[in-house]
C-alpha cells in the first residue's frame, strides 16, 4: 500500500467541499430579477396567421376589365385583377368578417369604374383561403 501523503488527501478534501458548497439550495434556487426590472410574461394568444379571399370571375361579355378589392372596419385593400385563368386572389388578410367588391372598368378613360357586384360578411379565418367560388358579372 502507498504512503499516506497528507497535502494530497487535503487537496481531494477541499476539492469536495468546493464541489457540495457550490451546489447546495441556494445556488439552485430561482435566479433572481436585476433590480428594477420585472420578468415579462405574455398572456396574449400567438400571432393569427393571415387568411386569403379567392374568387373566380367569369370574364364580362364586352372584355371590360375587372377588379376586386376587399374591405373590413377602415381597412379597404388594393385591387387586385385576374389571372389568365380568371382567378383574383388576395393574401395575408387579417381574419375577420370582408366585404368584397368587384369592379368593372368600362373601358374608356372617361368613366368610372362600375360597381359589379358587392358580396358581404365573407369570413376570413387564420391560416385558410376562403374560396367565394365562381362570380358572373
Amino acid at each position: 500500500m502507498k504512503n499516506f501523503n497528507p497535502l494530497r488527501f487535503a487537496a481531494i478534501l477541499s476539492f469536495i467541499v468546493v464541489l457540495f458548497s457550490n451546489c447546495s439550495k441556494d445556488a439552485l434556487s430561482e435566479p433572481k430579477a436585476k433590480s428594477g426590472s420585472s420578468p415579462v410574461v405574455s398572456n396574449d394568444p400567438p400571432d393569427e396567421l393571415p387568411g386569403a379571399i379567392q374568387a373566380k370571375i367569369v370574364p364580362y361579355p364586352d372584355g371590360s376589365a375587372i377588379s376586386m378589392h376587399v374591405s373590413m372596419g377602415d381597412f379597404v385593400s388594393e385591387e387586385y385583377f385576374p389571372n389568365d385563368d380568371g382567378v383574383i386572389l388576395i393574401e395575408n388578410l387579417t381574419p375577420g368578417i370582408y366585404t368584397v367588391v368587384l369592379q368593372v372598368d368600362p373601358g374608356d378613360n372617361t368613366a368610372a369604374p362600375l360597381i359589379g357586384k358587392v358580396i358581404e360578411n365573407v369570413i376570413v379565418t387564420s391560416g385558410t383561403i376562403t374560396d367565394i367560388g365562381t362570380i358572373e358579372l
